[in-house]
């Protein structure tokens, strides 16, 4: 089995998209107005200051066929991801989090008024999509060429339910801190997990 490694990564250099963060609010078709706007800012510069960053990974090869992808010792059943991996023969299998912080923030910002609640659990989603994009960022340099879009349990064919699997393939509870619970929600709420596939 491939090494599970860890990626440091310094939040100052993460960006937060507001625009992002506005349509996890649920502003998609319609623009806030400036004072919503400028919350928006206020709660992200917050959780910037707040979020503890991590992420542990594995880079190892991948067999495809049309209804299965092995990956490690992890058979995962998903015609989407085989598609996607289709032209790779390695994959990158990581989880990352912004942790406990920002799940405190949250809870406490939705108990004080529940508009800056919205906000903040948006903010906390774009935050961590911050760190996924740093994170896949970081691995294309790395391979040198552009590598495929991320993939997630949940994501078309490929069950929640995997959910368990990925986290114990990279000893994410013990490396990193996140958990999943009985109704397959990770802990802390602000986490994911993802395969990238690596164009031959």
């Amino acid at each position: 089995m491939s090494t599970v490694s860890i990626m440091k990564v310094d939040p100052s250099e993460l960006n937060i998209d507001r625009a992002e963060a506005l349509r996890y609010a649920g502003y998609r078709k319609t623009v806030p107005n400036e004072v919503f706007e400028s919350l928006a800012d206020e709660i992200s510069e917050k959780i910037k200051k707040i979020i503890t960053p991590r992420v542990v990974f594995i880079r190892a090869g991948v067999s495809v066929n049309e209804e299965y992808t092995i990956f490690e010792s992890l058979k995962i059943e998903s015609k989407a991801l085989g598609r996607l991996l289709k032209n790779s023969s390695h994959a990158y299998f990581f989880a990352a989090t912004v942790g406990t912080g920002v799940d405190r923030f949250i809870a406490a910002t939705s108990k004080r008024s529940a508009a800056e609640g919205v906000l903040a659990d948006a903010c906390g989603s774009a935050a961590v999509e911050a760190v996924c994009n740093y994170v896949c960022r970081k691995f294309s340099e790395e391979e040198a060429k552009k590598l495929t879009v991320r993939f997630s349990p949940g994501y078309g064919d490929l069950a929640l339910e995997m959910q368990p699997e990925f986290l114990r393939i990279l000893d994410a509870n013990r490396r990193a801190g996140i958990t999943v619970t009985q109704s397959l929600m990770m802990t802390p709420v602000k986490s994911v997990t993802a395969i990238v596939g690596i164009p031959d």
